[in-house]
């Protein structure tokens, strides 16, 4: 995967890079994270300019601040999907104007509204916001501090003006799927109390209609075994289609039932208190299914540390997760179809290959042994002789590198005193290694300068201690050549 993909994982869906390298390795792909921290330098980069060039933009400044404080939009949205509204404001490139064209992106602000505002951890709603004259897409919802609902988008056609009546729609379908990873997530958080210890508490979340994030206090990474049993907690309280009370509640009353709340967090004297069932029972401002059952199940996708003591669990929900699941036989079929096998024979038909290629290895091994034993005689033939030392030079064919420090080794058991300087072409790369004595690194050779010298005449470079260096090269035409060179320099420090 490349950079900018892995990036786009991270920054648009949410894709912790620990988790994407987990998923990438799973599939037997690899991910550029060079790359991958240089997109994310750009946007820190891209982030710090926009800042600065806003200095001093309305968005610095309180849009709002010559209008009624009083004014605010009151929202519906827990019990309605849709609701009549007034336009209270339009903020076109940072300021209040009057109207709005197709092909303008605005922010609306209404009187009234069903969408839901990013908070909490939940991502705001999407939908539309129309009349006769105009539609607008809603691509997100926030709000400010005073309470006006901000509604981000696009006039998709006509036109829209200031006082106008409207009909606010949401996207049920996202709402609905949001809502399933925002209950999921209560009883991810009862779980994990559960069965890890009381001493878990949320750290923070992030809900949307794809996936749900959840952060917790945990001291240690956790085990597959409580993994498994995380999730069976939880798709067994969903299967229990428990039913989902949503009160509210002064907030002592609330702290008397036994309800969770969130470490630090402010509430005001009236709080919502979202029970599931008899399992879990949270202060919570988001929306919710009426029954666990609407969640379908849960599919955790992975835990991973994001901070010392901190622990982050994702996971799908509902039509996410079937989809997930759908994927995952799809390539399950995939592979059973190149195995030649049936699914539940895939394993088994894996581990005979292995075998099979263990048993290939070994043979190609012994072969290449045998191959190498019988170039080293060759080598030890034609060795030139230097006062007492032997100078061994020459190629053994189709070694890597690994093997070429076995056949040196074996060749250097076999030689008391001298020089060894092998090579070996292997999938059209150069190696090259080069030992030396104990008694002729004395006289005077040094194997990281003669590696340094013939590993230059192949396109190559290297060094090394006196007695082992080893290098690669680029040119293996130029082989013949750069072992005469080495030849020549191993007599020469041997004082030929």
């Amino acid at each position: 995967l490349s950079g900018e993909q892995v990036f786009r994982l991270h920054d648009t869906y949410g894709f912790p890079l620990d988790l994407t390298r987990e998923i990438a390795l799973e599939n037997g792909l690899t991910i550029d994270e060079d790359s991958f921290r240089s997109e994310m330098k750009k946007q820190k980069d891209a982030a710090r300019e926009a800042h600065r060039s806003k200095q001093g933009s309305a968005w610095d400044k309180d849009l709002f601040a010559g209008t009624d404080k009083s004014v605010t939009t009151q929202f519906v949205g827990y019990s309605e999907n849709r609701a009549e509204a007034t336009v209270l404001y339009i903020v076109k490139e940072d300021a209040l104007v009057d109207g709005a064209q197709q092909d303008d992106d605005v922010v609306l602000v209404l009187d009234k509204t069903p969408f839901y505002a990013e908070s909490g951890g939940q991502t705001g709603d999407k939908g539309s916001i129309s009349n006769a004259q105009f539609r607008f897409v809603v691509e997100d919802c926030t709000k400010t501090a005073d309470g006006k609902y901000l509604h981000s988008g696009r006039v998709l056609s006509g036109g829209i003006l200031l006082g106008e009546t409207v009909q606010a729609v949401i996207d049920t379908d996202n709402r609905k799927a949001t809502a399933r990873n925002h209950t999921t997530t209560h009883l991810l958080q009862q779980a994990l109390k559960n069965i890890l210890g009381d001493h878990v508490h949320q750290k923070g979340s992030y809900v949307n209609a794809e996936r749900l994030r959840f952060d917790f206090t945990h001291f240690s990474a956790i085990s597959e075994e409580q993994m498994t049993q995380i999730a069976d907690a939880v798709n067994r309280n969903i299967l229990a289609n428990l039913p989902v009370l949503v009160e509210e509640m002064s907030i002592e009353e609330a702290q008397k039932t036994g309800a969770t709340a969130l470490f630090g967090e402010k509430y005001g004297s009236t709080v919502r208190v979202v029970t599931a069932g008899d399992y879990s029972k949270e202060f919570c401002g988001g929306t919710h299914l009426l029954h666990t059952g609407e969640a379908g199940l849960i599919k955790i996708l992975g835990e991973n540390g994001i901070s010392s003591g901190v622990r982050r669990i994702e996971a799908l929900t509902g039509l996410n997760a079937i989809s997930y699941y759908a994927e995952k036989e799809l390539r399950l079929q995939e592979v059973s179809e190149a195995l030649k096998a049936q699914p539940d024979e895939v394993m088994k038909k894996i581990t005979a290959l292995q075998e099979d290629v263990k048993s290939l290895k070994k043979t190609l091994e012994t072969a290449a042994q045998e191959k190498a034993a019988g170039g080293m005689d060759r080598l030890l033939a034609d060795a030139v002789q230097v006062g007492d030392y032997q100078i061994i030079a020459g190629s053994l064919a189709d070694l890597d590198m690994q093997a070429l420090r076995t056949a040196s080794d074996t060749l250097k058991n076999r030689v008391s005193s001298g020089v060894c300087i092998l090579s070996s072409v292997f999938e059209d790369k150069v190696n090259l290694i080069v030992t030396v004595s104990g008694d002729a690194v004395k006289a005077g050779a040094h194997a990281g300068n003669l590696i340094k010298l013939v590993a230059g005449k192949c396109g190559g470079g290297g060094g090394g201690r006196p007695d082992m260096a080893q290098a690669g090269g680029k040119d293996a035409s130029a082989l013949p050549g750069a072992l005469a060179a080495g030849i020549a320099a191993a007599k020469e420090m041997l004082g030929a």
